[in-house]
């Protein structure tokens, strides 16, 4: 069932074969492996079938298995897997209680800061899941909260938990529409781990959350704020290397756009371009020649004989009847 090509019939089979080896093993007695081929036999259910149903109803089993033979160090893991598969399913409610369980058991682990790199990053995604599952309820006050204690209870501890505590409050303040606020969160977040081993998880995090506010402040922001969160953007998340700069960039010349400085947009494009043909910047002209296609091709909405000529003189893939 693992191979590349497997079909359902073969991911059945994996099931059936799993669940024999569980029985077999309960039958003799060997606590460890039951244990280790259920949460397995959950984990297939969600990579293979993506039935969460049936890897809700294994975890469950866990459960109460891990409970009758003493395994109680266990079960915060197996809390959390069941707290994640309500999630999948909708049912954030179940979902956030069974996280709020994790974390009550979670002292059989041990604190976050004195145990190993997996045991501190499981901390906190426990904590992360929990405020966005709130969100997602939603419910921002409860998810606020949450984002809060978490903070609070890691003040002392490694810089990964403090950034994922910041990152928590920083999914708060995207759902309350406080882009500044985000902002903030994922540059204290980025400091924190700054040349640390987290950076580049770090980094593609901030990406996404960066994306996202760009994404919003396109058309929902008052224009002078747009403007000036696109700019910032630029200006302190460009180094992010993953398209954050031009995207923000191309946000900012979409609002221009759509409030009519046409003639701006224009004349910083066709710099742009001349530039590029004169250091010889292929990738450079393509994407200014695209900018300027999409702005001829608005202003041809509103007066086709300034939008021909306009085209040719520029020489974009939109021109034609050119001399």
């Amino acid at each position: 069932g693992a191979s590349a090509d497997a079909t359902q019939a073969d991911w059945a089979n994996t099931h059936l074969a799993l669940d024999g080896l569980i029985e077999l093993e309960t039958l003799r007695g060997n606590v460890p492996r039951v244990s280790s081929y259920l949460t397995y036999q959950e984990a297939l259910y969600n990579a293979y079938e993506g039935d969460t149903e049936k890897a809700l109803q294994t975890a469950r089993a866990l459960a109460a298995y891990e409970s009758a033979h003493g395994q109680e160090q266990l079960l915060p893991l197996v809390h959390k897997a069941i707290g994640d598969d309500l999630r999948r399913l909708g049912r954030l409610k179940e979902g956030i209680a069974e996280f709020h369980e994790a974390e009550r058991l979670a002292p059989a682990l041990g604190t976050a800061a004195s145990k190993t790199a997996y045991t501190e990053g499981w901390y906190g995604n426990l904590w992360l899941d929990t405020v966005k599952a709130q969100i997602e309820l939603p419910d921002l006050e409860a998810a606020q909260n949450e984002a809060r204690d978490f903070q609070g209870r890691v003040q002392a501890s490694s810089p990964r938990l403090r950034a994922q505590a910041r990152i928590g409050l920083v999914a708060v303040a995207l759902a309350q529409g406080k882009y500044t606020a985000a902002l903030d969160g994922v540059r204290e977040a980025r400091a924190l781990l700054k040349d640390t081993p987290e950076k580049t998880s770090m980094d593609l995090d901030a990406a996404v959350i960066v994306g996202t506010v760009i994404q919003d402040t396109i058309g929902t922001l008052e224009y002078s704020e747009a403007v000036a969160t696109a700019t910032r953007i630029a200006a302190e998340f460009g180094d992010l290397n993953l398209g954050v700069e031009a995207l923000a960039r191309t946000s900012l010349l979409i609002r221009r756009r759509l409030s009519g400085d046409l003639d701006g947009v224009l004349r910083e494009l066709t710099a742009e371009l001349e530039e590029a043909r004169t250091s010889g910047d292929d990738l450079a002209q393509i994407s200014a020649l695209q900018a300027l296609a999409r702005v001829v091709l608005q202003v041809s909405n509103a007066d086709k004989f300034v939008a021909e000529p306009l085209s040719c003189v520029l020489r974009l893939p939109t021109r034609k009847g050119c001399r």
